[in-house]
């Protein structure tokens, strides 16, 4: 299955990795630079590698991409290639000649309206994988973008032109030509064998009538998406672990309609796990012993226990070698995959850190005591203190984009920022319970976790924040979502609760541990999640 492959400066960096990161949470298979190339590969390679493997090319569109050389370089490789490249207006700019036939999608007013449409233009992994399934040997979903009422009088008139300026230009009213052609192929064909079933039928030949009528059916199953299955996920996509007291490591790999125990080796209580892949993982225990497995967890090894003093709580990594880990008073830095941990900072205050969060190689927040937030923006060579408005403990943190991000703590407090952290702001989370965790699947849809089972949800960023019936009261201390449908909480009690309606209901499942669990992980396909 091929992927949308983003071209872009770099100037628009910031936008880049935050539309791809939404395009992942809304389940399309997208690839971004920054965000999928591996420590160790080379970046043309991997570039050129990637470009000429994808279906779709996503150009982001400003002053400073169409003034790149490298920009138009791979809107032209693309457009030769016949690969559907759909624009994307970030800023005004004059549009390039061979891009100003293709329908645009703006995001310069409305960024959520933008991804909507964008959205829609893509296809998601569910409708290319079904496709698939049933032998089907078109090409990939075409981009619904253009006004498919144009007369063919005026497509001719498209194609001659480019004949007559010699310029190999992809013309995205010709695909659509051929889909809308196509797709009348197909109906013609499926009025025909919907007439020739009974006919078979007729004559006695039912087991070939009944063989049809199971391949239409199995073929409109296939094609459409249940109610509680989202496009792009599959219950063999989806895996996760949970960890908790006396060394407790759990995993499914269906959901969580079953989960089973894995050997950690430890009675120590596990405090955090990430995952980069879903074979690569991380657990960090409380006192400092570093599991690390390369096979999904069937085998999980001591990798190291870092001798520092503190309550190890919080593990990060970006890929399979750069990760950091927080214990307490000090923060340390791994480059080689956690074999060896080089300290990078230590608190002179006698504040606690609490967790650590990178969203760049280089951007990097940790918090803790206090209303505590530091940040970095050199890969932890240096860390800056920020003012959080807030004294109260502060617990988790989550980032959306290296500029959009949320605290959250005691007493209800969650905090937000638009700037990278010059600048938070508190917002009304209706509770006075602490808020022990929060996650976000986009700029705009988030969940955080409580005490006495509190489940709060965005919508809109958190400017209204709105508590959801989680059916417990058990102190919840790990929130996971892979797509604005699909979640778990996990906590108090051996607690794990999962949802397929964004929160609407919660669903109780069994962990088979009475113990409670500290953290959980999800991730779909090559997507990771980590708290």
């Amino acid at each position: 299955m091929g992927s949308a492959f983003f071209s872009y400066s770099r100037n628009d960096s910031e936008f880049a990795v935050r539309l791809a990161r939404d395009l992942k949470a809304g389940g399309r298979d997208v690839w971004l630079d920054q965000v999928d190339i591996l420590p160790g590969q080379q970046w043309d390679r991997a570039i050129e590698d990637a470009l000429t493997a994808s279906t779709h090319m996503l150009v982001i569109l400003s002053a400073a991409s169409v003034e790149s050389p490298n920009v138009m370089d791979e809107v032209s490789f693309a457009l030769e290639e016949r690969k559907a490249v759909i624009p994307i207006l970030y800023k005004s700019c004059k549009i390039p000649f061979r891009l100003r036939r293709l329908q645009y999608v703006d995001f310069t007013e409305d960024y959520a309206s933008g991804l909507g449409e964008l959205l829609k233009a893509l296809p998601s992994r569910e409708r290319v994988e079904a496709s698939l399934n049933v032998g089907s040997q078109a090409q990939p979903e075409q981009v619904g973008l253009e006004n498919q009422s144009r007369g063919r009088g005026e497509q001719a008139q498209i194609e001659e032109q480019h004949k007559r300026t010699g310029e190999v230009v992809f013309v995205e009213q010709e695909r659509l030509g051929q889909s809308s052609r196509k797709t009348a192929e197909r109906n013609q064909e499926g009025r025909e064998t919907a007439h020739r079933v009974p006919t078979a039928l007729k004559y006695g030949g039912a087991t070939v009538g009944v063989f049809i009528v199971a391949l239409i059916l199995y073929w409109v199953i296939k094609s459409s998406p249940s109610k509680t299955q989202q496009p792009g996920l599959h219950v063999s996509d989806t895996v996760g672990w949970a960890i908790g007291e006396r060394g407790v490591l759990l995993h499914t790999a269906d959901r969580g309609s079953t989960w089973w125990k894995q050997d950690s080796g430890i009675t120590e209580e596990l405090s955090s796990v990430v995952f980069v892949t879903p074979q690569i993982g991380w657990v960090i225990a409380s006192d400092g012993t570093i599991l690390h497995t390369e096979d999904s967890g069937n085998m999980w090894q001591k990798q190291i226990t870092v001798t520092e003093r503190g309550f190890f709580s919080s593990i990060t990594f970006l890929n399979p070698r750069s990760g950091w880990i927080e214990a307490g008073f000090y923060i340390s830095h791994t480059e080689d995959g956690g074999r060896t941990w080089k300290r990078q900072f230590e608190s002179k205050t006698g504040d606690v850190f609490r967790s650590i969060k990178f969203v760049t190689a280089q951007s990097g927040w940790v918090v803790g005591s206090s209303g505590l937030i530091w940040h970095t923006e050199d890969g932890g060579g240096t860390w800056n203190a920020q003012t959080s408005t807030t004294k109260e403990n502060l617990s988790s943190l989550a980032f959306i984009t290296s500029k959009a991000g949320w605290v959250v703590g005691d007493k209800g407090t969650i905090l937000h920022t638009e700037n990278a952290g010059d600048k938070w702001s508190r917002q009304d989370s209706g509770t006075t319970e602490w808020v022990i965790d929060v996650c976000f699947v986009t700029s705009d849809l988030g969940w955080a976790v409580g005490g006495g089972g509190t489940i709060l949800h965005t919508s809109d960023g958190g400017r209204t924040w709105r508590k959801q019936d989680s059916g417990t009261d058990a102190v919840l201390t790990s929130i996971s979502f892979i797509s604005p449908e699909l979640g778990w909480a996990v906590g108090g009690g051996g607690t794990i609760l999962h949802t397929e309606n964004g929160g609407r209901t919660w669903q109780k499942q069994n962990s088979n541990t009475a113990g409670t669990l500290t953290s959980a992980t999800f991730l779909v396909s090559s997507q990771a999640a980590s708290r």
